[in-house]
C-alpha cells in the first residue's frame, strides 16, 4: 500500500487530487492536510491532519513528524506555497522517508 500526503486538502486543487487518487485502482493510504479544521478534506482521505501555516516557524518540524507518523512515501502539494517550501527542504523530507512530487529546480 502506497502512502501519499496531499497538502491544501480543503481547497479545490487539494481535494481534487485526493478525489482523483481515490478513483485509482492502486491500494493507497491518503493523508490530507489543511490549515482549516472545518474542511471537506476528511471525506476524501484516510487520515486528516490540521497543519500550521506553511510560513510559520514550526511548519517543517510538523511536516517531518507527520511524514514519520503516517509513514508517508510521497508528498503532493495542493497549494503553491508548499511547493516552494518543500523544494527548499528536499533532503530533510527524503531523510524522513518521503519524496516530494516537484519539478526540478531548473
Amino acid at each position: 500500500m502506497r502512502r501519499i500526503l496531499v497538502s491544501g486538502a480543503s481547497g479545490i486543487v487539494g481535494y481534487g487530487i485526493l478525489r482523483a487518487l481515490l478513483k485509482s485502482e492502486k491500494s493507497l493510504f491518503l493523508v490530507g492536510t489543511s490549515i482549516y479544521e472545518d474542511s471537506v478534506a476528511p471525506a476524501f482521505c484516510d487520515a486528516f491532519e490540521k497543519a500550521p501555516r506553511t510560513d510559520e516557524p514550526g511548519y517543517l518540524d510538523w511536516l517531518l513528524a507527520t511524514i514519520r507518523r503516517h509513514r508517508v512515501e510521497m508528498l503532493v502539494p495542493g497549494i503553491e506555497i508548499d511547493m516552494y517550501k518543500w523544494a527548499d527542504h528536499v533532503p530533510e523530507i527524503q531523510d524522513a522517508g518521503a519524496m516530494p512530487l516537484l519539478n526540478t529546480p531548473e
